[in-house]
């Protein structure tokens, strides 16, 4: 860790993370299991959801790897209110082994080395450090949500499926192995071509969050329902909607 500005640094060890500017707040926690000891991440304000791995990973690593281009001691208060530390633009804190730490992140450097950083239990001290770390505190809330449509649940649990339209709606259910059609008359479904689209429906993946999504007068829509097997007291039954 030496000429880290993070000296004690753990990414294993981190167990939570918030996120704060202007007047956003973001909060990230990590789920610890016995058979998985670096558990899963979840984001808890504002909204509450499974995060996405690879997002909070890269900014572990923006945190592990922080290094300084400069080293400023004894900074005066005239100083940190120069460098716009005193209203810092981001906040980040986290927490490891019953500590919280803050860095607080101000302007960016007159001569474009980078960023103005400070510690808060390391008062009078300020680091230049790249403007990678102000970029990946910028992203919004979508970022760091799972871009997984079921996320930890599968598909292999599921048990109903409805596909509504306009004119006509089709609602399949699953008694063991078999996938039935329901309806006037109940009808065997080609279970092989229900789990082929189930399969594609699992891997399906957000590449954003839309914040107007333009969806309000959609007309067509499915509805999956999961029911994990009753040994699995972790998971939940779970509906989940899509409008297209």
């Amino acid at each position: 860790r030496r000429g880290r500005v993070l000296e004690r640094f753990v990414r294993e060890r981190v167990d939570g993370l918030e996120l704060q500017r202007n007047d956003q707040t973001m909060k990230l926690r990590r789920l610890r299991d016995d058979e998985d000891e670096l558990g899963a991440w979840r984001l808890t304000v504002p909204v509450d959801d499974e995060a996405d791995e690879d997002s909070v990973s890269a900014l572990l690593g923006e945190l592990e790897w922080l290094d300084a281009r400069r080293v400023l001691r004894a900074v005066s208060d005239a100083d940190r209110t120069r460098f716009g530390l005193d209203t810092p633009r981001q906040r980040v804190w986290f927490s490891a082994a019953n500590q919280r730490v803050l860095l607080r992140v101000g302007r960016s450097e007159a001569r474009g080395e980078g960023v103005y950083v400070e510690i808060a239990d390391r008062p009078g001290d300020v680091y230049v450090v790249p403007d990678s770390l102000a970029t990946a505190l910028a992203h919004e809330v979508g970022h760091f949500r799972t871009k997984q449509f079921l996320g930890e649940m599968t598909i292999a649990w599921a048990r109903e499926l409805v596909l509504s339209g306009e004119t006509a709606s089709l609602r399949l259910v699953r008694e063991g192995e078999r996938w039935w059609v329901e309806g006037k008359e109940r009808v065997r479904a080609d279970t092989e071509r229900v789990k082929a689209w189930l399969r594609s429906f699992d891997d399906l993946r957000a590449t954003r969050y839309a914040t107007t999504p333009g969806l309000e007068t959609s007309s067509s829509r499915m509805t999956l329902r999961i029911v994990p097997p009753e040994d699995r007291a972790d998971a939940e039954e779970r509906t989940v909607q899509l409008w297209l």
